[in-house]
C-alpha cells in the first residue's frame, strides 16, 4: 500500500493530521463528506488510537487523534465524496513511539 505521508506520534499526544484535496478537486467542486477509518497494523488492543474529531475546511480534511500503543503503526484512511459525485481515498501512516 502507498501512503500519502508517514508521521511519528507519542502515545500521550493529541495531534491533528490533514489531507489537502484542493489540487485534486475540479473547479467549483467541494467535499461533501469525509470518513476517516483508523486501522492498527497489529492486533487491536486497549489503548489504540482513537478519533477526537474531524473537520472539512476549504478542501482540506483534518482528523485529531489521541492514544496509541508504543511500537505500533496505524493507518488513517480518509474517504471523501465530492459535490460532483466523485469518491477517493488517501491514507496516512502513523508510527507511535515514545518521545
Amino acid at each position: 500500500m502507498s501512503y500519502l505521508a508517514t508521521y511519528k506520534k507519542s502515545p500521550t499526544a493529541v495531534l491533528d493530521y490533514s489531507i489537502d484535496w484542493r489540487s485534486w478537486l475540479l473547479a467549483g467542486e467541494t467535499i461533501q463528506s469525509s470518513t476517516w477509518i483508523i486501522t492498527s497494523l497489529a492486533t487491536p488492543q486497549t489503548g489504540d488510537v482513537t478519533e477526537e474529531q474531524d473537520v472539512i475546511v476549504s478542501g482540506v480534511t483534518t482528523i485529531w487523534i489521541q492514544g496509541g500503543l508504543s511500537g505500533t503503526q496505524y493507518t488513517l484512511a480518509d474517504t471523501i465524496v465530492t459535490s460532483g459525485g466523485r469518491t477517493d481515498t488517501r491514507t496516512l501512516l502513523i508510527d507511535v513511539e515514545p518521545r
